[in-house]
């Protein structure tokens, strides 16, 4: 009878669920874009590793009232200094350096410009577990000699020998030649930016001969994977007493480089994410609440009208819980299908924006079953009042009027 009711007046039953399928679709938007940024970031995040430490001059958090021409006071880490640690930690497995430049490359008749050159020790990629789709990386004579040998991104492959014989063919940096070694698998798009599909590795004393380690846009750092049975938080301990003592800091002087982990990243970003669930709760909510009051105000223009109906259905036996659900499933049906309409329009809307703006967007399952757990219980709040009065009706009364 309720399912019925609904078909019968499809006009007001469309205009009262379109508040629903708006709230839903508001709020269940907001939480895929926000699962889908959290689960790429939270990616991005490991993929910098749980048991590494990155020595840098410029702390990821800011913590306290730091006065920030300090920061920029600092030296940035030196090659010198991670032969340094390599040689003195006991706590670090491996360690490895870093340092970067934009610069055109060359392949033949074709060039890409603004593409990231990284100067690295042999170290580097085993620390990054980068892995390779064809090739080998260049060992520790190679690095220590500055041989001409580079391992390219898989985009910078594709993009320079189309034909896909890259491999131990030549390109040209800042018009030195380089043999191609090796050529990584593809990353995809990374959050923070930190994909190898567009960078070339080259050997850190080859890149010397053309970059300043030292500048300020080369932003060099040292990388260290502390062994297995050694906590992180020990490792850090040990090499700040490692570089404090090569840059002979005295004791009740403050540190002139940054240690940085990944958990201060992932701290940082759980706040942030509480922050903007909470916002998409606010927005969705008064969606919700306006289509709500909608649901209330059709069910009690249903109810005003068949008062007859409901005095009828009583004095033939109908009892007051037959008349209550009757109401209440039908303004529960109203919001469940409202509730569909908006999955579908999010459903639909989040195929679009997965094909134009590159971002891995999807509807997870948790989602729907809070969009209909959601349609349910804004069904059952909503229509409950008018259907409890409709259920308190004299029988008498109601077949008078």
């Amino acid at each position: 009878m309720a399912w019925k009711s609904i078909l019968l007046n499809k006009t007001r039953s469309l205009l009262s669920l379109s508040g629903i399928s708006i709230g839903i679709f508001s709020i269940i938007l907001v939480f895929t874009i926000t699962d889908s940024l959290e689960k790429g970031i939270r990616k991005s995040i490991r993929s910098l590793g749980s048991d590494v430490i990155y020595v840098q001059k410029w702390p990821w958090i800011f913590g306290g009232e730091y006065p920030w021409w300090k920061y920029i006071a600092r030296p940035y880490p030196t090659f010198e200094e991670y032969q340094f640690i390599e040689k003195k930690a006991n706590t670090i497995r491996e360690a490895g350096f870093i340092f970067t430049a934009r610069r055109k490359i060359k392949a033949d008749n074709k060039q890409i410009d603004r593409i990231t050159i990284c100067g690295i020790s042999h170290s580097y990629p085993q620390i990054r577990n980068m892995q390779l789709e064809e090739g080998r990386f260049f060992n520790k004579m190679e690095s220590d000699n500055g041989s001409r040998c580079v391992v390219v991104g898989n985009d910078i492959a594709e993009a320079l020998f189309p034909a896909g014989n890259a491999l131990d063919n030549y390109l040209s940096v800042s018009g030195i030649r380089c043999r191609i070694i090796g050529i990584l698998k593809k990353e995809g798009k990374s959050m923070f930016g930190l994909s190898s599909d567009r960078q070339v590795f080259m050997p850190y004393t080859l890149m010397v001969k053309f970059i300043n380690p030292k500048s300020e846009f080369a932003d060099p750092l040292i990388i260290c994977k502390v062994k297995e049975d050694v906590t992180v938080d020990r490792g850090m301990d040990e090499i700040e007493n490692i570089l404090r003592a090569k840059r002979r800091i005295k004791p009740t002087m403050e540190s002139t480089f940054a240690l940085n982990k990944i958990t201060l990243l992932e701290k940082g970003f759980d706040d942030l994410f509480v922050l903007i669930s909470l916002v998409g709760w606010i927005i969705g909510g008064f969606s919700i609440l306006v289509g709500g009051f909608g649901i209330a105000n059709i069910m009690y223009v249903s109810v005003s009208e068949r008062i007859q109906q409901i005095g009828i259905q009583m004095s033939l036996g109908a009892t007051r819980y037959f008349v209550l659900m009757q109401f209440l499933l039908e303004g529960i049906f109203l919001c469940l299908a409202g509730g569909a309409i908006g999955l579908s329009m999010t459903a639909a809307l989040v195929l679009l924006m997965h094909d134009f703006s590159g971002l891995e967007l999807a509807l997870s399952w948790s989602n729907v079953g809070m969009a209909f757990q959601l349609s349910f219980l804004v069904g059952v709040v909503s229509s409950f009042v008018p259907s409890y009065e409709a259920s308190q009706l004299d029988p008498v009364e109601a077949m008078r009027r």
